[in-house]
This record gives C-alpha cells, structure tokens and sequence, in this order.
C-alpha cells in the first residue's frame, strides 16, 4: 500500500458527527496509513471515542480560517519533515458524500496519468463570478479533495503556500485568496495537474460539483458534495440515480437531510410519505399512547366517536371542552359507546385559543405518554360553502383509522417527532388560498426566537408551512419541549372568535414540525395513497403568485388543478415543467389584461 496521509476536516453547526462522516472515513480507511481528523466545532465525548476507530488523531479547534485555516494547521503540527517521508498528502472535508465509487481507482488512474497534484472536479475560468468582486475565476481544482505527491510537498512553493496563509474571516475571502489560487500558483511554478472530472465549455454551470450532480454520478466521481441537493431543481432524481447506479446507503443522505435542512428543503430530499393503511395490529410494542380530543361543538362528537372506536390500538383517552354543560353531555355519551373504556377525564377550561390551549394546558398530563395523538371537533366556515364536518374524513381517515401504524412508525424510529397529515382535500381544490401565509410569518418568527430554537429559521422566506392545516396530528412529548418549557397561559391568546389572522394558535399550529425539527426529531406526512413527491412541495409554488383573481371555474385554472394532481401522483417531472408552462402563460395573460 502507498504511503499517503490524510488531513479530514468536519464541520457541522450543530456539533453532530453525522453517520454520513463515519461511512466515508470507514470507507477510505484502509487507503491511508494515517488520519488526521480536524473539527471546526465541538464535539461529544461520545464521538471522540468513536473516532478513535476511525483516524489516529483527533484536532479541535475553533472555526478560523475554514477549511484552509484547519488544513494550515493540521500540516504544521504533522510538520514538513515528518510529511515528506509520505508518497502523498490528501486534503479532504465533509462536505460530500461518499465514495459512491471506489476511490483508489481515482488514485490509480492520477498514477498513470503522471501528475504531480490532482482532485475530483475542475472548475473551469470563469470571465465572472469570484466571491466578494465578481471579478474572474481562474482555472482550479476545487478544494473539496486534493491530493498532492512527494514532489510538490517537498516543494518551496508548496511550503510558503501554507506559511503565509491568513486566517480570514469570511469564507468568500478564503475562496479567493486560497482555493482559486492554489493550482494556477503550482502550475506556474511547473506541476501538472489534473481531475476525475473535468466539464466541457458547454456546460450549464461551471461548478458542476453543487449544480450538476447528475454528471458527477454518471460519470463515476466518487464524492457528491452535499449542496447539490439544495441547489439542484429535482434532488429526487439525483436519490434515484445513486440508488440505481451505486450502493450507497440512501439513508445516510435522509439523515443529513433531516438534520440539517430545514423541514421544506428535507422534504425535496426525503422520502417522509407514509400511506394511511390499517394494520389491524394491537401491538404497540410497549409504547404507551394517549389520545386528546377538544370538544367544542358536541354534535360532531359523534362522528369523531366512530373513528376512535374502530382503532384497533390500546389508548388513553383526555377530552377537554369549554363549559360543564358539555361536560357532562360528552360524558353520557362516551359512557355509551366503546371510548367510555378509553375515557380517563374530561377537563373544562374557558372558550379561548381554540383547540390548542386546552391542549397546552394538559402538556403535563399526556407528556407522561410515549406518544400522542391531538384531535379536535371544529366547523369549518368558507366564503363560499359551508363544510361541516365532511373535512374531518380526510383528517380522520389519514390519522386515526391508521393509527396502529402510525405507533409502529413511531416505534421503529426514535427520531420521529410528529405526524402530519397532508393537505385536505378542500384545501388542495383551492391553492390560492396558500398565498396569504407570507404576510403571518413574522409572528412565527417571533415565536421561534421567544422558544430560543438553536436551529436557524426564517419562515419569511418559505413559500408554505409545513403543518397540519386543521391542527391534528401526532406527537412525541419529548419532541415538543421547546414549545411547552414556554408555559403560554391565556393572557397569551386573544378572545374568541378569533379570525383568520395569525395568533398565537395559529402560530402554534404552523410551527410543531420545525420544534421538532429544532430538537433533532423527523417527521412523517400520511397520505392516503403514497404519490412520489408530496402535495406540500407541489403547492408552494402557488403561494409564489397571487391566484386570488383566477376565476375558480375557469379552463385555466382548472387545468392548473389537473397537472397538479397529476404530477403528485405521478411524479412526473415534465409534468411539473408543464404547470411551470401553463402558470406562466397565465401570468402573461394577467399582465396584458392590466
């Protein structure tokens, strides 16, 4: 085996190891006689031991310089001397996924091509596009992975290189100043140079590692860099192609995704679909699992009863309502159907903040529970029909007549943290009605910030929530802590009815996915049958235009209902380009009408 070190940076902004480093470093191991693992951030003492596995040193420090900063330092402390008894030094950060080939055929090849550096992907000059001046781009091998021979590590210039190099604080800086300037400097001074993969003149975007993964997979480059798949339009279709063409672990990459990402990027990555089918199984295995039903209009309780009756899984029951009266009418009730065995109490609280204070104000009651399912009796009132209680099919059908399945899933997957259905039926018919949700996100955002989320956010800049949109959904307690450590009380709702605005309840209700999501817990989307991308990823283009003026029984819009439907079903891809097509032929026809 050669004699070759590697110098790995990490760097992760909530101080995770992620599994996707410990593959690639497993991975690789047995290529490298040493391993320097460098992280940029924190670490737990759980990971140090863990990567004792894996490399034969560990350096933590804090994140100045980036990866040149870590890389300058990593060499310095191994030393010149000690580095040029190795055949070669290999750059490398987290930045990728991988190998999704075998990377020593990479090592072999750059042997008999008889080059002194090489990497994975050539940056091709650009006449524009440098950081910070948008100035030129010249020629370089991108950073993510380089691999230097004795020869060039011997070097002066190779040397001074790393001497001089300053620590700057802008990442943009470091591009300019190091990245860009690092192959043309060796090349001037007489090494050649090569890449795994070097893009033609034609190509769409000259960084073909973050916008062009497709080629980087079909022709066999064995690291993806990870913002592909935020950069890319369809990352679905990059997860296809590395399950057909590779063996990595598609699971690693949802991993990331779900961690990292926020919940509407992680959603275009991963498959979080689950079909709304019964098991008819009773075992739970273990998890103990307590329902909350908020009656506030007695007369749908019954409809609400059915359901609750026909779960086949063992359950606690707490209702909450607003007056004795209902109180004690919910009680002859449920002591005359099946729940009454369910029925542990029923709490009376005042008429304010709809379903969800009642539920708040239980939080310690149900956080006993493993998992929790939170249901409510609500009319739903529109401008031009009145829907009663037929909305509550699509809500009940997607979470309590699965509900056996849905505590599997929550028993298979300690990560999951709640359970939303997919947008309703009555909901999906009119999407116009998503493109008022921007002008609320600000008291969302001030929310986030009151709970002190460690996870960045800017619901501002989303084109819909992620949610629950009739507020029922499935839990884990531990998930939610954020939200209930607040401890809201009713000076923090207004008084009844309260309008279409956004309050505090309406900013609840949009906003447990991302709690979940902040504390480090997934979640899942029932659907009553699995379409290949989900109805959230399909509508948030309309909340990007004002569909309010389209007449609703138009052939336009319509149309727009139809390859919307479609396309989810489908997944289709020029399906979408389709309603691209169409959403911007109506555009036009919008603006010469004005």
């Amino acid at each position: 085996m050669a004699n070759r070190i590697l110098f790995f940076v990490h760097y992760d902004k909530y101080n995770n190891v992620l599994g996707n480093i410990y593959y690639l470093l497993r991975s690789v191991r047995h290529m490298y006689s040493r391993v320097v693992f460098i992280s940029n951030s924190p670490i737990s003492d759980d990971d140090l031991i863990k990567l004792e596995n894996h490399c034969e040193t560990v350096i933590i420090r804090e994140n100045k310089g980036f990866d040149f900063g870590a890389w300058k330092e990593g060499l310095l402390k191994e030393g010149w001397e000690t580095l040029s008894q190795y055949d070669s030094v290999t750059l490398m950060n987290d930045s990728c996924f991988g190998p999704l080939f075998d990377l020593q055929e990479a090592y072999t090849k750059a042997k008999r091509g008889n080059v002194d550096f090489w990497g994975a992907t050539l940056y091709l000059g650009t006449r524009r596009g440098m950081p910070g001046t948008d100035g030129p781009v010249l020629e370089h091998i991108q950073s993510y992975f380089l691999c230097f021979n004795k020869n060039v590590i011997l070097s002066e210039v190779f040397q001074k290189f790393w001497m001089n190099l300053e620590i700057k604080d802008s990442v943009f800086e470091t591009i300019k100043c190091y990245e860009t300037q690092l192959t043309a400097l060796l090349a001037n001074s007489g090494f050649k140079y090569s890449a795994m993969y070097t893009p033609d003149q034609t190509v769409r975007n000259p960084d073909v590692s973050q916008f062009g993964p497709d080629m980087i997979i079909q022709n066999r480059i064995p690291l993806l860099k990870k913002k592909a798949f935020a950069s890319f339009p369809f990352p679905a279709y990059i997860i296809d192609l590395i399950k057909e063409r590779t063996d990595y672990p598609i699971d690693l990459i949802y991993e990331w995704a779900s961690e990292m990402l926020n919940p509407n990027l992680s959603l275009r990555v991963c498959d979080k679909l689950l079909a709304a089918v019964p098991l008819g199984c009773k075992d739970t295995q273990g998890l103990s699992i307590a329902i909350h039903l908020h009656v506030f209009f007695v007369d749908i309780l019954e409809e609400m009863i059915k359901y609750i009756e026909n779960i086949s899984i063992n359950i606690d029951l707490y209702i909450t309502t607003d007056t004795a009266e209902k109180r004690n009418e919910i009680c002859v009730r449920c002591r005359s159907s099946k729940i009454g065995e369910y029925l542990k109490e029923i709490f009376v609280f005042e008429n304010k903040g709809r379903d969800i204070l009642p539920w708040l104000c239980i939080s310690d009651v149900l956080g006993r529970y493993d998992i929790v399912g939170h249901f409510h009796t609500k009319k739903v009132i529109t401008a031009d029909d009145w829907i009663g209680v037929t909305w509550l099919h699509d809500f009940l059908g997607l979470l309590l007549l699965p509900a056996d399945r849905i505590a599997r899933e929550f028993a298979g997957n300690p990560r999951l943290g709640v359970v939303i259905p997919e947008i309703p039926s009555w909901i999906r018919a009119k999407p116009y009605l998503f493109g008022g949700q921007k002008k609320n996100a600000p008291k969302v955002d001030e929310l986030w910030k009151r709970m002190g989320c460690r996870k960045e956010m800017n619901f501002e800049s989303l084109d819909i929530f992620i949610a629950s949109y009739g507020s029922m959904f499935w839990y884990r307690p531990s998930a939610l802590r954020s939200l209930f450590n607040l401890n809201l009380s009713v000076d923090d709702f207004p008084e009844e009815p309260i309008g279409n605005d956004f309050t505090m309840a309406h900013c609840i209700e949009h906003v447990l996915v991302y709690c979940a999501w902040n504390d480090g817990f997934d979640y899942r989307i029932m659907v009553f049958s699995p379409p290949k991308i989900s109805n959230f990823t399909d509508y948030a283009s309309f909340a990007r235009e004002d569909y309010g003026s389209l007449k609703k029984n138009s052939k336009e819009y319509r149309l727009i209902i139809l390859l919307l439907n479609v396309a989810r079903k489908t997944g289709a891809l020029y399906l979408l380009k389709a309603i691209l097509a169409v959403r911007r032929r109506l555009l036009e026809k919008r603006r010469k009408r004005r």
